[in-house]
């Protein structure tokens, strides 16, 4: 069985090498042909970049920023955080260029967290915004399969070329009120 065709999208607008009106609508297409991304032309941008938390935590709280593709391609994006105390509303998905989804943090009451609030209180909390270029042929056909798509794109493009991939950090931080 020969190996998958490796598809990585190119520098300016994306043309695959793959005949013209071939399109990966699910997350199945896109492992047959594994679909590698590329270093996007500009970094994705996050507003606000700065999240500022005045609570005594003993309920959850919650709060929203937005990301946006400012590249003129198709990005795959991704967030990730080393703290595991905060839950993301979405965590990968797929942006055209211009387009903006909100993302929501959510932070659960100070009882589920694995540390004491004394831990976090007045620290900074760092979490990431990857992106990668990817071919305009990718395009999901629901919200599932986008974020499928993206999670694979990321998996294989780590694996295959690591040092890809720009960010931007939004900082998390925590004040405890009495």
């Amino acid at each position: 069985m020969p190996p998958p065709a490796i598809l990585q999208a190119p520098k300016g607008n994306s043309v695959s090498p793959l005949p013209p009106g071939t399109v990966f609508e699910t997350y199945q297409d896109l492992v047959k042909n594994r679909v590698l991304g590329d270093c996007p032309d500009d970094v994705i941008q996050c507003e606000p970049r700065w999240l500022i938390f005045q609570s005594t935590y003993k309920n959850p709280c919650y709060a929203e920023f937005t990301i946006t593709n400012k590249d003129d391609s198709k990005v795959a994006w991704c967030i990730k955080a080393k703290e595991k105390l905060m839950r993301v509303s979405q965590t990968h998905g797929i942006l055209n260029p211009g387009e903006t989804q909100p993302v929501v943090v959510y932070l659960p009451s100070s009882d589920s967290w694995p540390r004491d609030i004394t831990d976090y209180n007045g620290k900074r909390i760092k979490m990431v915004v990857e992106n990668l270029k990817i071919p305009d042929n990718v395009q999901p056909k629901n919200k599932i399969e986008c974020k499928r798509m993206s999670r694979e794109i990321f998996h294989y493009t780590a694996t295959n070329n690591p040092l890809i991939r720009q960010f931007t950090k939004v900082n998390i931080v925590l004040h405890q009120t009495n």
